[in-house]
């Protein structure tokens, strides 16, 4: 598509005053810095005026999107980038010498630069995309030109960033449509592409509307009709003081009839000379417009009821302070008129929704301004209040509004917005520029919704139960099955769901979600505003409304996807902060119905594959104790929980807790179902799992053998389930030094799971991640990283960076990168060495500190990587802290798998090796004897 640091920028042109009709084009991608180019056009363009350099301004208004391929927004990789560009090896193109010489002078201009563009970055929607490999250079070496960290810019208002496969030089060379940077990169051209051309279309409308100052400008109280005559009489007074001889605007205003004033007003505005003014028609939030009042009866009819059980009147539809604007509107044209309004279906002229402020530092700015603070950047208090307030300036205005006059600290006021919201409302002061409270301005919202539509307050009511973001349908169609008939109704279908969001989102109370988030096979959601949400929780829900509460664990619990679900790890994402909502409601001590006690495992099912285990082990803990009560202790539903306690006492490290739920669950499933059904293989398995990880390597592989016997006569050879008892016989026998035949397990596992679920599913890359550790084990470094690339890259994706299973990929790199450095200095290359186990230290303390966050600092995971710290700072010379962590990880791992663990054994022999290295070799000889022993029994 275009050579190296090339941007791709998305444009689209219309008519101007000045200017015939545009084309729609994208522009093509830049040369080499091109993307600089383009941020010093787009910092030009902001800056000129309007009226004037029409050219130039044109080009930020007709600017929608933006790709950085590769620009160095930051420099290059620790060196003079201007320098180093001329030297990469496929760089022969003619670079522009001033921008070198900038680069050369350490990239102050590229800061400055930076500085510039990131107030205006939010008008775009921007991609960073960066390379992935290094690039030749002339001189035979390879170099990572333009580091993620000068690709990507931290902070950017909406803006993304893109990994592309390839080096500087080949990240936009793609040989075909298959290629995947070509697929990436048009993905998000699309998705940028589809709302460009609306997007760009009211920019220069607006462009056109302020072209010139405003010969007046006039401002009208429209929330009910009798404020507005009373606003229509304040600007024929200021009328009058200016054009005192307007003679029927001054027999109006003597006459005290309004009627009479809106009349004298609207014929002034009429006026040809008066052919440049703005009037604004503030809140007028009731509309009462002909097609919306009988759309409103063909949707919603008399069909809705009152929770008495009334039928709903037209009377009660129509509100007493509704009325309509038009008759109020100038009749001729040649000025300007902003309406505002919460409702949606104020169809007159073109619609411009306000959304929030998007760049916190707006919202701290108007905190400090109210509040008459400073520094609040350095406060976190005052950091965390600005976020929860969401860029909504009358929640960030009343809030600053509150502190002014008091010694009140940002940290007392956030404990008091959390714990006392409604009174410190009510006590907060009204704003003079704003004739509402904050809370009072949804509660007129409310009213409307209610009159309009039962359903839609009825949802809006239910959301205090979940959390404020992405509701979507069929989460709540999870639930319909006993529920009200307001509920059953609302969620039949999407055309009734879709009618009831619509009322909500008319008033301003509710938004759709953009197209942009991933939602796999289920539909978009529905979102609310932090504000909104708690003025939800803390006003329309006075008390605790049981009966909705558990409505919503219902949908939560009862949409908990199984592991064998395509894309499951995307619902669960989505499903993790509802959860979180029924959770606080669970452990206050609510009691589900009678037959629904498997509620709370699936939500520890759900915690436990985020790596939440301390909350699964709750959920489990009181499924456990409902299934007891209501089944008994046999019952196989019971022995499902007893057989997942076992997993997560696995994973906590707590392997003798572990041992005895699975023979528990075993012995359970064997009297209930026999030894061949796929509940009992399932729980051989795992049994097979535990004591590999307790070095019963033979016993592990009794229990493999089992499990993949029952399961291929039960399923299949190719089944999911028999592919994951193939998998854990490969990490058996690459235990075990069979690596030939692990390989041959991890090869038909692969292949059996990509057809299955395909590349980017998680059981899929926990089987590439094998294949990294075996590739590691037999020297084939480069076919190891490019496993552990892929399983770190699509595990990011899909649990994000902080789930254990990412932490294993990032612990294995350590690893890897830590054998290259051996290797580069068996070779003598001393500087590659150094470079090398530098990045292994990195991953081995990202690895750490989340398993330290996640499980503990003596969990088995935790203390592995504590050991390969040690190993990496025995290669760096830095002896003294390599025993330390040899130490820790020996007292944990004795403390947790015994004395005689292979695992402790390894680190045992580490430690010998160590006592050797520093000439203590009465304690080195001691070690490697106590090693040897062990292993010699294994």
């Amino acid at each position: 598509m275009a050579s190296t640091g090339s941007v791709i920028s998305f444009h689209k042109t219309y008519p101007t005053p000045e200017y015939s009709r545009g084309a729609t084009m994208p522009t093509p991608t830049a040369p080499a810095l091109g993307g600089i180019i383009v941020k010093s056009a787009l910092i030009h363009s902001d800056t000129a005026r309007q009226g004037a350099l029409h050219e130039h301004r044109s080009i930020k208004v007709a600017t929608h999107g933006i790709i950085f391929m590769g620009t160095p927004h930051q420099g290059g990789n620790g060196v003079q980038l201007g320098r180093l560009l001329a030297n990469v090896a496929s760089l022969f193109v003619a670079a522009d010498d001033r921008i070198l010489q900038h680069l050369e002078r350490d990239s102050e201009w590229l800061q400055q630069q930076l500085g510039q563009y990131g107030p205006i970055s939010g008008d775009f929607i921007t991609k960073f995309a960066y390379e992935e490999y290094e690039t030749p250079t002339a001189f035979g070496h390879t170099i990572m030109v333009v580091p993620r960290a000068s690709a990507v810019v931290p902070g950017q208002a909406d803006a993304e960033p893109i990994v592309i496969h390839a080096d500087h030089h080949r990240m936009v060379k793609f040989f075909s449509k298959e290629d995947i940077g070509y697929v990436t990169i048009s993905e998000h051209l699309q998705i940028m592409i589809s709302n460009a051309e609306s997007n760009v279309r009211s920019r220069w409308e607006a462009e056109a509307r302020v072209a010139e100052e405003y010969s007046a400008t006039i401002w009208l109280n429209a929330r009910d009709e009798t404020s507005l005559k009373q606003s229509f009489a304040r600007a024929a007074n200021r009328i009058l003081r200016e054009h005192q001889s307007v003679m029927y605007v001054r027999n109006a205003v003597d006459s005290q009839d309004l009627d009479e004033i809106v009349r004298a007003v609207k014929r002034w505005l009429d006026q040809p000379h008066n052919n440049n003014w703005l009037v604004v028609y503030d809140n007028y939030d009731e509309p009462k417009l002909d097609h919306y009042e009988e759309e409103s009866v063909h949707i919603y009819g008399t069909s809705q009821r009152n929770p008495d059980g009334g039928v709903v009147g037209q009377d009660e539809i129509a509100s007493s302070k509704a009325f309509d604007i038009r008759p109020f509107l100038p009749e001729i044209y040649h000025g300007a008129i902003v309406i505002t309004t919460r409702s949606s279906t104020v169809d007159i002229g073109q619609q411009v929704p306000v959304g929030k402020l998007k760049n916190i530092d707006d919202g701290l700015a108007i905190l400090g301004s109210m509040s008459n603070r400073q520094n609040l950047k350095q406060d976190a208090a005052a950091v965390k209040i600005a976020g929860l307030l969401d860029g909504l300036p009358l929640a960030l205005s009343t809030a600053g509004a509150y502190l002014k006059l008091l010694t009140t600290s940002w940290a007392e006021y956030l404990m008091l917005y959390q714990k006392y919201w409604l009174r410190l409302q009510k006590s907060s002061p009204k704003l003079s520029s704003y004739d509402r409270a904050l809370y009072s301005t949804w509660n007129i919202s409310y009213a409307h919704v209610k009159r309009h539509n039962l359903s839609s307050a009825n949802l809006l009511r239910l959301w205090a139960y979940f959390d404020k973001e992405d509701l979507w349908f069929e989460l709540l169609q999870s639930g319909r099955s006993d529920a009200a008939l307001w509920f059953q109704e609302l969620t039949q279908d999407r055309l009734n769901f879709d009618q009831v969001m619509r009322v909500l989102c008319d008033h301003g109370l509710v938004e759709a979600d953009p197209p942009t988030k991933e939602c796999g096979a289920e539909s978009l959601g529905y979102s609310i505003h932090g504000c909104v949400h708690s003025w939800i929780i803390n006003v329309l829900t006075e008390g605790t409304d049981e009966e909705m509460v558990r409505l919503s664990i219902k949908c939560v619990g009862f949409h908990v996807p199984a592991q064998d679900e395509t894309g499951y790890w995307i619902v669960q994402g989505r499903l993790l902060l509802h959860a979180d909502r029924c959770a606080e409601m669970i452990n206050s001590g609510l009691e589900p119905d009678d037959g629904d006690e498997w509620i709370t495992g699936a939500f520890g099912n759900l915690y436990a594959d985020q790596g939440r285990l301390k909350d699964a082990e709750a959920m489990y803990e009181r499924a456990l104790q409902g299934k007891e009560k209501a089944w008994g202790p046999e019952h196989t539903s019971t022995l499902d929980t007893v057989n997942n306690l076992g997993i997560l006492y696995a994973d906590q490290g707590r392997l003798k807790d572990a041992e005895a739920m699975y023979k528990r669950a075993l012995q359970g499933y064997e009297k209930a179902w026999g030894p061949e059904h796929t509940s009992t293989l399932t729980t051989v398995n795992n049994l097979g799992i535990l004591y590999a990880d307790q070095g019963r390597l033979k016993d592990a592989e009794a229990m493999y053998e089992r499990a993949v016997q029952g399961y291929e006569k039960a399923w299949g050879p190719e089944h999911t389930s028999t592919l994951d008892i193939v998998n854990n016989l490969g990490l058996l026998y690459a235990d075990q030094g069979r690596l030939k035949d692990a390989k041959a397990m991890y090869d038909r596992a692969l292949q059996g799971k990509e057809k299955a679920w395909g590349p980017e599913h998680t059981s899929t890359l926990a089987t590439v991640n094998n294949l990294g550790i075996l590739y590691a084990d037999q020297g084939r470094l480069k076919d190891a990283k490019a496993m552990y690339d892929r399983a770190l890259q699509g595990k990011e994706k899909v649990w994000g960076p902080e789930h254990t299973s990412t932490l294993d990929t990032i612990n294995n790199l350590g690893l890897l990168y830590a054998d290259q450095g051996r290797v580069y200095a068996d070779q003598g290359r001393l500087y590659a060495d150094q470079g090398r186990l530098k990045d292994a230290e990195a991953m081995y303390e990202r690895a750490l500190q989340g398993y330290e966050k996640a499980w503990g600092p003596e969990h088995t995971s935790t203390l592995t990587t504590v050991n390969n710290l040690g190993n990496l700072y025995v290669n760096q010379g830095r002896l003294k802290d390599a025993e330390a962590m040899y130490d820790r990880a020996l007292q944990g791992y004795e403390k947790v798998w015994g004395p005689e663990h292979t695992s402790t054994l390894d680190t045992i022999n580490n430690l010998g090796i160590l006592y050797k290295n520093q000439s203590r070799l009465k304690d080195a000889e001691a070690m490697y004897e106590r090693a040897l022993q062990g292993k010699e029994k294994h």
